[in-house]
């Protein structure tokens, strides 16, 4: 998981600084054992005496111990092809009928599928992180990122961008994308580019940049081609225009319509990617204020869910991207009730979303109906004015754990969305200058996650 933080005191102008990364540990090498109860016992559970076997507590028979030692001989030495084919298939039945201990425990308590392997995944943010300094590159000696700097992954890279359209007053700034190999985290190089919002699409290698330059104008480029292509979208009155990429496609939702682009060069018409969909997601109105926001799903390549609203309308929907034929699909709409979404999150059970009055809420997919609890770091009686959520949180969630950013100082949260317990907040770097909380210190203001 990564974030880009910025540091300022509340209600004062802005400062620059060198962006920090936090990167959550993954240690393959180690993960704590569930209780499995693995022993093994003797059953001789048959009537007729004849059926003594080694068989482990969760109904398991294990071939490997029946072929140790004087039993292996035994077996190989009377038994026929036929009743040792017989044995085998005996031994893919129990197998296919038992649930692995660790399959069970980890969906238990983190709601992913994936056994052992997303057991090390999901432990792995629960530790403490890694906190480091971008603070030079070989074309911006000391450099600092001013404004509000926003980070983004996709493959190999991690492209950050700032807001601020001024190179640095005492301090050069690295004016553009500044990109970063996702590896060993070493500048590769900068693009230049105007905007506060960069989105990354395309194969390995052959990366599309699709930037947000302001609020209704949209910016395509790539490397090794001299032109950009440039799409305006009139009126929308929204901050951005809220975009997704994979690496065949561009999705986005501008004012009232989902636009879904597909990636394909025409150095003659100098495009890089052309229409297949647009679908009203509800009717104009005569303000033109619209609110979106939109993420993908846990795959990154198929589901994504929206939210938007107008003065008539507030809903979430979740779409899938069938990418051979270039359409999306809605499959699921739910009514969203007196609040305000500004960010959402999707994973395989819930829908997430932040409102601006600081909460978290939670939609049951299945059920279609929202959680009763809220979730958020700040006490109940703590109440934030205005001016003191500066930034949207930012979200990101796999099975049941959810991290969000904080509207409280440089820290990441993470959360159970089944019971919504806070399992831990993240906020332990040794610089106190980089974690400071309210009123001074640094506030995260954007959030990716790094496979």
């Amino acid at each position: 998981m990564l974030t880009t933080g910025y540091p300022c005191a509340r209600g004062e102008g802005r400062d620059r600084f060198c962006p920090l990364l936090l990167k959550g540990l993954l240690d393959t090498n180690q993960a704590s054992a569930p209780n499995t109860n693995m022993n093994m016992q003797l059953d001789m559970s048959k009537s007729d005496g004849s059926g003594l076997g080694i068989v482990r507590a969760d109904g398991y028979i294990d071939l490997l111990s029946l072929f140790t030692g004087d039993l292996s001989d035994k077996i190989f030495s009377y038994a026929s092809n036929e009743e040792l084919c017989t044995l085998d298939a005996l031994n893919h039945q129990f197998k296919a009928l038992t649930t692995d201990p660790w399959k069970r425990i980890t969906y238990a308590r983190f709601g992913l599928k994936n056994g052992k392997d997303d057991w090390r995944f999901a432990v792995s943010f629960l530790r403490e992180p890694v906190f480091i300094h971008l603070d030079s590159t070989p074309e911006h000696d000391n450099m600092h990122y001013p404004g509000s700097p926003h980070v983004t992954t996709h493959n190999s890279l991690i492209a950050v961008l700032t807001d601020d359209d001024q190179p640095g007053d005492s301090t050069e700034a690295p004016f553009g994308i500044n990109l970063y190999d996702a590896d060993s985290l070493s500048h590769i190089g900068t693009r230049e580019s105007l905007g506060w919002r960069v989105t990354m699409a395309g194969p390995p290698g052959d990366e599309l940049f699709v930037v947000n330059t302001d609020s209704v104008l949209l910016e395509y480029s790539r490397a090794g081609y001299d032109f950009i292509q440039r799409e305006i979208f009139p009126r929308n009155r929204q901050d951005e225009i809220p975009v997704i990429g994979s690496e065949t496609h561009v999705i986005f939702v501008a004012r009232n319509t989902l636009h879904l682009k597909r990636l394909a060069i025409s150095v003659e018409e100098q495009t890089f990617v052309t229409s297949c969909q647009s679908i009203c997601l509800s009717r104009q109105n005569i303000n033109g204020w619209f609110n979106n926001s939109i993420a993908w799903g846990q795959d990154c390549t198929t589901e994504f869910v929206i939210h938007h609203s107008s003065v008539e309308v507030s809903e979430l929907s979740v779409w899938s991207l069938n990418a051979e034929y270039n359409q999306v699909f809605r499959s699921q709409t739910i009514e969203v009730e007196d609040l305000c979404l500004n960010q959402v999150a999707l994973a395989d059970e819930y829908i997430i979303g932040a409102s601006n009055d600081k909460k978290i809420h939670i939609w049951d997919r299945t059920a279609g109906q929202k959680k009763p609890f809220v979730l958020c770091d700040v006490g109940g009686d703590d109440e934030l004015d205005e001016d003191e959520i500066i930034y949207d949180l930012r979200l990101w969630c796999r099975g049941y754990i959810l991290i969000t950013t904080s509207h409280i100082g440089c820290a990441l949260c993470v959360y159970n969305t089944k019971t919504g317990q806070l399992l831990r907040r993240l906020n332990n770097a040794e610089e106190e200058r980089y974690v400071d909380m309210l009123p001074y210190g640094m506030d995260v203001t954007s959030m990716a996650y790094l496979s």
